[in-house]
């Protein structure tokens, strides 16, 4: 199935697109660490282009998904509720679970830098 190939194709550069990310956020970290301003905008303004890049694929996914049966969407949108799949579906779910660890250790980055910068004020202190 077409979309089923293309919908794989746009999470593994989602993917790469999270590893970029990852790596800007390490950065960034580090910078922090180092107090470098400059440097820090740069890599923010990276960021922020790399995430931009994520949006553009995000709705690119939702496109080709409103193209595959309901069941299928609700196997990709849900994985963590079935137990098995369909065969075609593997491999896009193997993705999904590979992009969900990688966003959380973004997360886990982020979450430290937010507390270093804002403290008390931090959205992750709440």
């Amino acid at each position: 199935m077409q979309q089923i190939e293309e919908i794989a194709g746009k999470l593994e550069k989602k993917y790469t697109g999270f590893v970029e990310i990852s790596r800007l956020t390490k950065e960034l970290d580090d910078l922090l660490k180092n107090n470098d301003r400059d440097s820090v905008n740069m890599v923010m303004k990276m960021r922020g282009e790399e995430m931009d890049k994520i949006s553009v694929i995000d709705e690119d996914i939702n496109r080709a998904c409103s193209l595959i049966s309901a069941q299928y969407r609700e196997y990709i949108n849900n994985y963590n509720d079935f137990d098995s799949f369909p065969e075609e579906l593997e491999r896009i779910i193997s993705i999904k679970k590979r992009n969900r660890r990688v966003l959380e250790k973004i997360i886990e980055i982020d979450k430290r830098i937010s507390v270093r910068l804002a403290g008390n004020k931090s959205f992750y202190s709440i």
